[in-house]
């Protein structure tokens, strides 16, 4: 019988909305319940918004695309096994959520499936409500584009100073929210966010990795500048700008 991991703060409501999305999701009837479909880019997942006890809540699937090769959907089941895509997810977010880091609140996952390559698995978070892609406002935005760049920066620079890189810092990997004139920054898209590793011996070893979690940062050279600013809290020194062109490179 599959298991629902509940995060460890969920109330009884919310534990509630997890059975509710679980009954849905095994009589494959989520997308009759939910408010609405969210396009996500991959052929992978799926991404709902569900409406229960007047809450809003993202319900992400991962599942073995049907489009991928038959090599590739065996490849992704036996990498489920030990870890499903709604895991990473979910405990990629509760890392950052732990660490106060904005995003969107983590309530739980499960998956489901007879065999490995035909698994489903399942992440339910809170909705962040009225909420735009950093990339698209920012360019509506532009005159605050620094007020917006630093905040992104900040965010990032605690993250790694909390040990935990992302590896896909992107404008598209922020959302926008305003509230009362202010806007706040959270970072989603949190399957890859994992703890650093023998990089922390040392600062150099550790600032050089934490470069590599930047690489897929396109911005112009005014904008670069303007987040590595903010985020090293001076001007940045030319050899940390080299090593992340170096890794923006190999990224290519």
């Amino acid at each position: 019988m599959p298991k629902i991991i509940p995060f460890e703060t969920v109330s009884p409501e919310e534990y509630a909305l997890l059975e509710y999305v679980f009954d849905a999701v095994s009589k494959d009837t989520l997308s009759q319940i939910a408010d609405k479909s969210i396009a996500t880019g991959r052929k992978n997942h799926q991404l709902f918004i569900v409406s229960h006890h007047s809450k809003r809540y993202f319900v992400k699937i991962f599942h073995a695309s049907k489009h991928a090769k038959w090599a590739r959907r065996v490849e992704l089941g036996l990498k489920d096994i030990f870890s499903s895509g709604a895991k990473r997810c979910f405990e990629g977010s509760a890392m950052l959520y732990r660490n106060e880091i904005p995003t969107a609140k983590p309530i739980g996952y499960f998956s489901m499936a007879a065999l490995p390559w035909n698994k489903k698995s399942v992440a339910i978070f809170e909705a962040i409500e009225n909420a735009k892609e950093l990339q698209e406002y920012y360019l509506k935005q532009f005159s605050q584009f620094e007020v917006l760049f630093s905040k992104m920066a900040h965010y990032t620079k605690k993250m790694h100073d909390a040990h935990i890189r992302h590896t896909d810092i992107v404008l598209h990997n922020f959302l926008v929210q305003e509230n009362n004139g202010m806007e706040e920054l959270y970072l989603i898209d949190t399957d890859k966010v994992h703890y650093a590793g023998l990089s922390r011996i040392s600062f150099l070893t550790k600032t050089f990795f934490d470069m590599h979690c930047l690489r897929r940062l396109e911005v112009n050279e005014e904008e670069l500048l303007v987040f590595l600013k903010h985020y090293f809290g001076k001007e940045c020194p030319s050899f940390w700008r080299k090593v992340l062109a170096f890794w923006s490179k190999k990224s290519r």
